[in-house]
């Protein structure tokens, strides 16, 4: 990152684009399932087909209220846009906005906005560009995902920087589409690789209970899971995180609630827009 920003204003932020720098505890007595993509995938020339249908599709809409002490900080938005063509590839063009609200930004305005390009087939991101205004700062980010060769290419500006991943690496944004579409088994904990912040980390998802919870749009099961991300095998430590996913075919993440150092920052589900269905085959 370029600057430091303020613990609040990061935390707003990050609650909706940044899944995997927020850290937990792995509940003693869960087994792990390894995800497909990061090691298992085997070395063909073009990534197998993994998922056949998946959860979600252009034209769905998820919009949250961030909340800090109550008080509303800010909207999150998450959106597919469109099926298109990436790079010779079928992807999911997939946006993610986070903005202060009018109060929080007289303190700090945020606008982030990170648009990806989700393979539709392995479920695994292409490329994804970030614009970043965090207070006085404000600057672009743009990402490739060389998935057949192995290479993550970072630039702004002039800076550059090229990094190995494993193949089907996920990202900060991907990772929360690509965990919907895995099967999910109460009390497992499912693990895969994901680039960020220009390194590769070990996201390690355990899915807690089962909920039910009231939201805007009615009440749902849900399913509670907590996200653990690890450094070479070290655990990183950066606020605990908690995500109920409906337990339905839509399997709408519904609500997100990140601990910080004073409180807890949380994201409510204030409207969702159901996509088209689609196949994840050409």
């Amino acid at each position: 990152m370029k600057h430091t920003p303020t613990p609040v204003s990061k935390d707003v932020s990050a609650v909706l684009t940044e899944l995997e720098s927020h850290a937990g505890e792995v509940p003693s007595g869960t087994s792990f399932t390894q995800a497909v993509p990061p090691e298992s995938i085997q070395q063909e020339k073009e990534v197998p087909i993994l998922f056949s249908t998946v959860p979600f599709g252009p034209g769905e809409s998820i919009v949250y209220e961030v909340s800090y002490f109550s008080v509303v900080a800010g909207i999150g938005r998450l959106e597919v846009l469109e099926k298109t063509v990436y790079k010779g590839r079928p992807v999911l063009r997939i946006r993610a906005i986070a903005e202060t609200s009018k109060l929080f930004s007289y303190f700090y305005r945020v606008r982030d906005v990170i648009e990806v390009f989700l393979d539709a087939e392995g479920l695994y991101p292409l490329a994804m560009n970030v614009h970043i205004e965090q207070g006085k700062w404000n600057y672009d980010e743009k990402y490739e995902y060389d998935q057949e060769n192995g290479e993550a290419i970072y630039t702004s500006g002039e800076t550059r920087k090229v990094t190995k991943i494993p193949r089907g690496v996920q990202d900060s944004l991907t990772s929360l589409y690509y965990y919907r579409a895995l099967t999910k088994v109460v009390g497992e904990t499912v693990a895969f690789d994901v680039y960020a912040s220009r390194k590769v980390w070990s996201l390690e998802v355990t899915a807690l209970k089962e909920e039910r919870i009231k939201t805007k749009i009615g009440e749902f099961k849900t399913l509670l899971v907590k996200p653990v991300t690890k450094f070479e095998g070290s655990l990183q430590r950066r606020g605990e995180l908690d995500m109920w996913f409906s337990e339905d075919s839509r399997v709408i993440p519904l609500r997100l609630k990140v601990e910080v150092v004073f409180g807890s920052v949380v994201a409510e589900l204030q409207s969702y827009t159901p996509g088209k269905s689609i196949s994840s085959k050409r």
